[in-house]
């Protein structure tokens, strides 16, 4: 187990979008939640819609377990564009999400990325709240790191939130890796 990343907010907007300069971005979707939201929405806004052209060729579609490698640059701050899916909307449940949390970052881990940006699963269609969704992530790093640096978009309102989560997290694990007496 490695040690919380440290973690940055950004807005989801386009202004939060391009102060990005990290290794990858990961999101995930609802094969039944199109046109896309959020700051998945702004990533394919920024691609010149490139995944929205996937979806209507039906090559991208957010089957549960499907994965999308794409390039991010130039057109991103990231080299490197993850998008997973999520299944049907209407069989998400809280282990799923968290699952598909888990997933996202094994996957950036496997791929040797060590700073990325990610949409949590579930936040976007508030099936998840701001909190528990942190929490996942942190222990999705601790179990698949080491990573250096993560950054999280979301609504500003959720930043505190988030905030107060990851430190509250991060006590916990140094607690954990204090040597004993």
């Amino acid at each position: 187990m490695s040690a919380a990343p440290p973690l940055r907010l950004f807005p989801v907007e386009p202004a939060g979008l391009d102060g990005l300069r990290t290794e990858a971005f990961a999101a995930a979707f609802f094969e039944d939640d199109l046109p896309f939201a959020g700051a998945l929405g702004l990533v394919d806004w920024r691609l010149a819609g490139a995944l929205s052209r996937l979806v209507i060729r039906g090559r991208l579609v957010g089957r549960r377990g499907e994965r999308w490698l794409l390039p991010g640059r130039p057109r991103l701050g990231v080299d490197r564009l993850l998008v997973v899916g999520l299944g049907a909307r209407e069989e998400a449940s809280e282990a799923s999400l968290r699952e598909a949390t888990r997933e996202l970052v094994e996957v950036l881990g496997r791929m040797g990325v060590r700073s990325f940006a990610c949409a949590l699963p579930g936040r976007v269609e508030g099936l998840v709240d701001a909190e528990r969704s942190i929490e996942w992530l942190l222990e999705a790093t601790a179990a698949c790191g080491p990573f250096y640096e993560v950054a999280v978009f979301d609504e500003p309102a959720s930043f505190r939130v988030m905030q107060t989560t990851y430190e509250r997290v991060l006590r916990r694990f140094r607690a954990l890796l204090e040597p004993l007496p």
